[in-house]
Formats: structure tokens, C-alpha cells, sequence
């Protein structure tokens, strides 16, 4: 996503670490674009996102754990933080950003079938 970050190490570390430092660094990003990033088509999301409507796909142990936390989330929120939302989310955006207003329930309508993390998202 091209930001910009540091990477503080402690314990003593020295510049003689460094390459172990950047490798670990790099696998960590290597793992993470490999499996939550949604840029990514080859990503393990992107993948779960392209796959047909009910039909089972097995995930990795860190998605479902991710998915766990999103389902522990969504009911301490009573259902105000859902992941599925984010389609509408990115209409409103555009529709603020360019006309300086928000949707009208029929340029949104169409999205509102797959919204609901609780009955949408099969376990």
C-alpha cells in the first residue's frame, strides 16, 4: 500500500542484525500480502472473495482466526462493526467525494444483498 513505516528493534540489536532484522520483516510482509491483502488477486482473500456464492472454501488457520475475531467483534458491537458493509461504504465515499452528497437508496440497492456478517458469512 505503498506507506511508509519503521521498524523499531530493541533487545540489543545491532547494525550486524540488520539483515536478519529485514528478513524477518520481509517474510512477515510476504505472509501478509500473501493472505489478507485485498489489492492482491492472488491473495488467500481475494481468492475467497472471487469464489461462487455457497460454495465451501477451506481457509488458513490465520483467516479463520482473523474471521473469529471479526465474529467476536461484530457481536460485542451488537453488529455495528461488519466487515461486509465495506461495498456500500466505498459508493457513499465516491458519491461524497464527487457530488458532494450521499447515495439515494436505489445507487445503493443493489449491494445490499450481501451486506450482514452474521447471516451472510457461512462458518
Amino acid at each position: 500500500m505503498t506507506l511508509r513505516y519503521v521498524v523499531l528493534v530493541g533487545g540489543g540489536a545491532t547494525e550486524a542484525d540488520r539483515p536478519a532484522v529485514a528478513a524477518v520483516v520481509a517474510r512477515v510482509f510476504d505472509a501478509v500480502n500473501g493472505t489478507y491483502n485485498n489489492w492482491n488477486r492472488a491473495s488467500e482473500i481475494s481468492r475467497l472473495c472471487a469464489a461462487p456464492i455457497n460454495k465451501p472454501v477451506e481457509l488458513s488457520a490465520g483467516l479463520a482466526d482473523l474471521f473469529a475475531i471479526i465474529d467476536d467483534v461484530h457481536g460485542l458491537s451488537g453488529g455495528r462493526f461488519d466487515p461486509t458493509l465495506a461495498p456500500v461504504a466505498s459508493v457513499w465515499r465516491t458519491y461524497l467525494g464527487k457530488h458532494g452528497r450521499p447515495p439515494v437508496a436505489a445507487e445503493v440497492s443493489h449491494l445490499t444483498f450481501a451486506v450482514g456478517w452474521a447471516d451472510k458469512v457461512a462458518r
